[in-house]
């Protein structure tokens, strides 16, 4: 008998008579089965990827996506990743927002051969790329995918390096990654920046960087995307990759509070960045003159106070652990603070609303609100738990 007369499992046809009687979308055309979807809250995805292959196909579909963003239902969420300095497994949390009050909640597990430090994190469409990392000392060429939609992790194609540590963005719908490969080795890699695709799966190797820019210590903190071009900051020093020309670049910058250079996001083509006391500050990209931002005094009140180790305070103890993102219309600053007294960790979070006034040349912000979004107990860290941020994204869902 030909396939096309072929008789049906009886499972399957179990399952189809089960559909069209309890579930009414299972009969509709697609397209009115996604415009119904469309409505249906993101955290029920996941059940309802369960259903049947035909939801778990349109679960995933980008027709849903745009369906959402063309009706209004997509919201931006905030995705945070932290560490304790005794625990090797990262803690991925999501940031609730509730009408009367903001929580980190974490509704799904870290991937587990995560690597602890040095990977570079991307948010691009409805999914999270966590790309390379350092394990045992040693850099990575695995790259995983998070899916926002459902809270799932998935490995995907590795690259052709290992890299820690590496710089990289979104331009055109592709990832580039460069740096974090030990530049300053003798076999120093002629793919020193890549670029995957994610409709093809395939990543691809740049062209190479001239040798007279290369240099002795390629380790980057963050990669920012500004006019269409990759950027990286080192120290005195900014790298860039142009896609629509292939071709590298690189500049001198002012040495003028550098120790935020590498902290910073891109926000209506100005950069922001944040010190470790709670000071916000902002910049024209060509400039790179650092201004602060004006009228946040509160927030360097609640910022934690630095600590006199006998020999004198000790300036930037806590830049490491704050993070600053674009979030929606918006900036957000995420930060750890001790409470010595019953023993937790605090971790904190800020709105930011930014307003520019050309004719004085400033910048002024506003806080939307501020709060303890969540708490770390001492106790369960054996009294040792330190805290790093290591990665936050903002992601439509």
């Amino acid at each position: 008998m030909s396939d096309s007369t072929a008789e049906e499992p009886p499972h399957d046809k179990e399952e189809k008579v089960y559909l069209s009687r309890s579930c009414p979308l299972s009969s509709l055309p697609d397209e009115v089965a996604i415009s119904c979807l469309a409505r249906v809250p993101i955290s029920d995805y996941a059940a309802l990827s369960l259903v049947s292959k035909r939801y778990r196909s349109l679960m995933v579909s980008p027709e849903l996506k745009k369906a959402r963003v063309l009706m209004g239902y997509t919201k931006k969420c905030l995705y945070t990743c932290l560490i304790t300095r005794n625990n090797s497994t990262p803690l991925w949390f999501i940031l609730g927002r509730e009408k009367t009050k903001k929580r980190l909640m974490s509704p799904f597990p870290s991937f587990p051969s995560q690597p602890p430090v040095g990977s570079t994190l991307v948010a691009f469409d409805w999914g999270i790329y966590l790309i390379g990392g350092r394990v045992n000392q040693k850099p990575s060429s695995d790259a995983w995918l998070l899916d926002c939609r459902n809270h799932t992790w998935r490995q995907i194609p590795s690259m052709s390096v290992a890299r820690a540590y590496a710089a990289a963005g979104v331009v055109g719908g592709k990832i580039y990654v460069f740096g974090g490969c030990f530049a300053w080795r003798k076999d120093y890699p002629s793919s020193w920046g890549e670029v995957f695709d994610p409709n093809t799966q395939t990543w691809d190797t740049l062209v190479a960087q001239p040798e007279k820019d290369r240099i002795s210590n390629d380790y980057f903190i963050r990669g920012l995307v500004m006019d269409e071009k990759v950027y990286a900051m080192q120290g005195d020093q900014c790298f860039y990759y142009s896609p629509k020309e292939r071709k590298w670049g690189r500049k001198n910058l002012k040495a003028s509070k550098l120790e935020i250079s590498s902290y910073c996001c891109v926000k209506d083509r100005l950069l922001y960045g944040c010190d470790g006391y709670g000071n916000v500050f902002w910049c024209e990209p060509e400039e790179y003159e650092w201004k602060e931002v004006k009228g946040l005094e509160l927030l360097r009140n609640i910022f934690p106070k630095p600590v006199n180790n006998g020999v004198g305070e000790l300036k930037g103890k806590f830049k490491w652990y704050c993070e600053l993102r674009n979030f929606g219309v918006n900036i957000v600053v995420i930060w750890f603070k001790d409470n010595y007294e019953d023993e937790s960790i605090d971790i904190w979070c800020a709105e930011i609303s930014l307003e520019r006034h050309d004719e004085k040349g400033e910048i002024w912000g506003t806080i939307e609100w501020s709060e303890v979004v969540a708490n770390l107990d001492r106790h369960q860290y054996d009294g040792k738990v330190k805290v790093d941020v290591l990665y936050s994204a903002s992601v439509d869902v």
